[in-house]
């Protein structure tokens, strides 16, 4: 099974492409993902951006859900109000989040080349077929 960061940044590249970039920005882009067994946790910063987003994207986050997951959980939103977390690396501190999208990028590269192996294997096994029908 996919780890949840990746579940989530999957989703949240779904809304990106739905809603101007300065309101995902705003209230999408710092939301987590908590899986549960009752449902999928929306982990938002704080109570305002809680409701923003309740009223104005609580369906598309579960349309997002729904499209990238095949999956209809219960969704909740939730707050939690801690100060985002940074590690230094040599002379730059990098926020987790940015640390959590460069690993989201890596392994959906990674995906994609895999699915790109496929597909050329797949290819090459035709090809060869057809080849060897021509030569009969």
């Amino acid at each position: 099974m996919k780890n949840e960061i990746y579940i989530w940044n999957e989703v949240l590249d779904y809304i990106r492409e739905q809603i101007s970039l300065p309101s995902f920005d705003t209230w999408i882009k710092t939301s987590r993902l908590k899986i549960e067994k009752d449902g999928w946790n929306i982990i938002l910063s704080n109570e305002f951006a809680k409701e923003w987003v309740a009223s104005n994207y609580q369906s598309l986050i579960k349309d997002a859900i729904y499209e990238t997951t095949n999956e209809l959980p219960e969704v909740k939103l939730i707050v939690e109000e801690k100060p985002v977390r940074s590690f230094h690396a040599g002379n730059r501190t990098t926020s987790l989040y940015n640390r959590n999208r460069s690993e989201y990028s890596e392994s959906v590269r990674l995906d994609r080349l895999e699915k790109e192996i496929e597909n050329i294997k797949t290819k090459l096994d035709k090809i060869m077929n057809m080849l060897e029908r021509n030569s009969n």
